[in-house]
Order: structure tokens, then sequence, then C-alpha cells
């Protein structure tokens, strides 16, 4: 709603604050609202850090920074490309330990890894559960991206092949969502 407000706004050429705009918003009283929002995200602040316990915290994760998982990818070695994920999971789980806080969630921008000839595939949801299932009180919840290939911008040569590499990232997706009755 406000962002149609603003759209409209700019589109017909009219200021955005004018004399009929709230007094927040005003420039005579720039002193007045530059405290009035202080305090706003002050209360804000102080309400978050009283409820701590209750938020959830999490990364983006994507195991191609590694260069053993890099390699795997390279030599279509699926046991590497896991064992990559599986360290780096490790070295979160003992950063939380040394840091006193727990991540609870990862988010990723792929569901499914390919080697670069195709004969190594790796599921990350797969990876993911089995780490958990060694990981009792460190468990990991997982949500799963589902990256939208583009011509011309990622690998993929033409929108057809770009589409289909996308949908193998949304078939990837269901075996790993389990169902709900």
């Amino acid at each position: 709603m406000l962002r149609d407000f603003i759209k409209a706004n700019e589109l017909s050429g009219r200021a955005l604050l004018s004399k009929d705009s709230p007094a927040l918003f005003r420039k005579s009283n720039t002193k007045k609202s530059l405290n009035i929002i202080i305090a706003l995200l002050s209360m804000l602040v102080f309400s978050l850090d009283c409820h701590a316990e209750g938020m959830v915290r999490g990364i983006n994760y994507d195991p191609v920074h590694s260069q053993a998982f890099a390699m795997g990818i390279g030599t279509d070695d699926q046991q590497l490309m896991q064992q990559s994920i599986f360290n780096d999971l490790d070295k979160l789980r003992d950063l939380e330990n040394k840091a006193g806080f727990k991540i609870t969630h990862l988010k990723t921008f792929f569901t499914q890894y390919n080697s670069l000839n195709n004969k190594a595939t790796l599921n990350i949801a797969d990876s993911i559960y089995q780490w958990n299932l060694v990981n009792p009180g460190n468990e990991l919840t997982l949500a799963l991206g589902v990256y939208e290939f583009r011509p011309k911008i990622d690998a993929c040569t033409t929108e057809s092949e770009c589409l289909q590499w996308t949908q193998s990232q949304i078939d990837a997706v269901k075996p790993a969502v389990p169902a709900t009755a």
C-alpha cells in the first residue's frame, strides 16, 4: 500500500513531503522526528534483546566455497562433496560451542548439486539429514533453495536448457519434503 502511494506520487510528480504530511515527516520537525525515531528504535532493540532466546539464528549456506567440494564436483566424487559439507557443519557446530549461541537454521541457494560431468549428484537435504542423525542436540533446520537458472548469466545457454535445470532443482525438493497427511 505504501509502495503504491510512493509510486503514484512519483509518477504524478507531486512532492511526497508537503505541508499536509504527518508531523513526523515534515522538515520543520526534523529534530523532533529524529528523537521519535530513536526512541522507537530503542524500544525495538530492547524488545529484541529481552526475547533473544526466541530468535532464530541461521546462515545462508553454499558449499561451493570449499576447495574440497569444488574438487568433488570436478572429479565426479559425491563422497568428497558430501564430506566437505559435513566438515563445514562440524566447524559450525564447534563455532557455536565456542561462541555460546546456537545456530539452528541453514538456508541454501540450491537443493541439488551436480558434478561437472553429471556423474555425481548430491541433494543437500539428504546430507543435512545424515549429519543431524549423528549430531543430536545440534540438529539444523533446512530452508531449501531452488535456483532459477537464466540464459547468458548462468552456464545454461538456452531458455529451454535453463528451464530444465530449474525443473531439476524443483524435482529435487519433492523427495526432500515429507508428505503431509
